[in-house]
């Protein structure tokens, strides 16, 4: 599961919105459990998600965004994309550090630079006009905002290694710090709003196996809770609780845990019925066929198929490697600029390392596309070739049948690498 995220859409249908492995955006129905759009985009290696209710033009926004900084907005009611920013406007843009803020009905896309020397956050309105430009600290590792609906008030809040900052955006000043015990960079946050009037707003944040859980209206650190595994990404439930998704290696899967947003505890693991992530290789419709007229039916359970993989999970293994010594480079080139003793000589130092940024990151994206490319196309194989060794001419990804077919998925999965 590469991304997902839930929210209330403009018709207040209590939607799922996820990335399939074809790098699809499927937007489903949680009450009805059924699909309610697919858009297929040209985007390649999708890592953000967001969504934004714009309520002045009754739609429902969706932001998309790729390893290499391809950023586009769809009207996810129409299927349409509304505006794309270049690759030039996008050039010290971190993957992290895109989101939207809506603002007194006016919509803004906020993209934070990942230069150590101008650690600024530029506002784009739904045109592609930039409208404004607020000075931030260095080093952001993450951006994201909260509208307090109740109080009419919007904020910006942004992770740095050692805490959390929240930005008033209606009086320009910082409104609050979170202390980061972690000393982590933090990936994910979240605020929920109170159920009660006895409860306190709170804000949500990860890293590593960790959730931390703060008074967003005073700073105060409520609570903070480790788990088993790594969490790969949170969200929120339809206010009411809290979900992560935990990457267990050792069993080769993901697992949906259903959190309670009190206390940041587990609930129970969440296991949400029809809900498959596409194939590897079989594109938009979860179709694999040779050339021959159809006359004998298998169908397969990819995603099962692609758990077993140990081509997908050393993929897995590696890329998260690289991340974590890319986060760990980072901390000694903060380390080495302070050394500095003259401001050319940090000025100096600040410009050579961020090319060197930029080029880590693009090779690291670059080599990790090249592999899934080569395992999507190894997989498929596999599938075909079993397929076709028993007879079978038409085979169908499993997710997509009401009934019949035969199923090979076990057979599948003894074979593939």
């Amino acid at each position: 599961m590469q991304s997902f995220i839930t929210f209330k859409s403009i018709n207040n249908i209590l939607t799922l919105l996820y990335i399939t492995d074809d790098y699809s955006i499927i937007s489903y129905d949680i009450a009805k459990n059924k699909q309610l759009n697919i858009i297929k985009t040209p985007q390649k290696d999708i890592c953000n998600l967001q969504h934004c209710l714009d309520n002045k033009n009754k739609r429902d926004l969706i932001l998309s965004q790729s390893c290499y900084n391809n950023i586009k907005i769809w009207d996810i009611n129409n299927n349409k994309c509304i505006l794309e920013l270049k690759e030039m406007e996008l050039k010290y843009v971190s993957v992290s550090k895109v989101c939207f803020m809506n603002y007194k009905d006016y919509i803004y896309i906020i993209l934070s630079s990942t230069s150590f020397s101008d650690p600024t956050c530029k506002l784009f309105d739904l045109s592609g006009k930039l409208c404004k430009e607020i000075k931030f600290d260095p080093n952001i590792t993450y951006i994201t905002t909260y509208n307090d609906n109740e109080l009419s008030k919007s904020y910006i809040l942004i992770s740095l290694p050692n805490m959390i900052k929240s930005y008033n955006y209606n009086e320009g000043k910082i409104y609050h710090s979170y202390l980061n015990i972690l000393k982590s960079y933090i990936y994910n946050l979240i605020v929920v709003n109170k159920d009660r009037l006895w409860e306190p707003t709170r804000l949500f944040g990860n890293y590593g196996n960790y959730i931390i859980i703060w008074n967003f209206h005073t700073g105060e650190m409520l609570n903070n809770v480790s788990f088993n595994a790594n969490i790969n990404n949170i969200c929120l439930w339809n206010n009411q609780f809290l979900i992560a998704i935990t990457e267990n290696f050792n069993e080769n899967k993901d697992i949906i845990s259903l959190l309670d947003v009190s206390t940041g505890k587990l609930k129970k693991n969440l296991i949400i019925t029809g809900i498959v992530m596409f194939a590897i290789g079989f594109g938009l419709n979860g179709i694999a066929t040779s050339a021959n007229a159809p006359a004998n039916v298998a169908v397969v359970n990819v995603s099962a198929v692609v758990n077993k993989s140990a081509q997908v999970q050393a993929l897995k293994k590696e890329q998260a490697a690289k991340m974590n010594d890319l986060s760990k480079w980072l901390k000694v080139v903060k380390a080495d600029v302070q050394k500095q003793q003259t401001k050319e000589g940090k000025e100096k130092l600040i410009k050579k390392y961020d090319a060197d940024f930029a080029k880590k990151k693009e090779a690291i994206s670059k080599e990790y596309q090249t592999k899934l490319q080569a395992i999507d196309k190894s997989i498929s194989q596999t599938i075909a070739t079993e397929a076709q060794k028993r007879g079978y001419t038409l085979v169908l990804s499993k997710s997509i049948v009401l009934f019949g077919g035969n199923d090979i998925t076990t057979e599948i999965a003894r074979v593939v690498k």
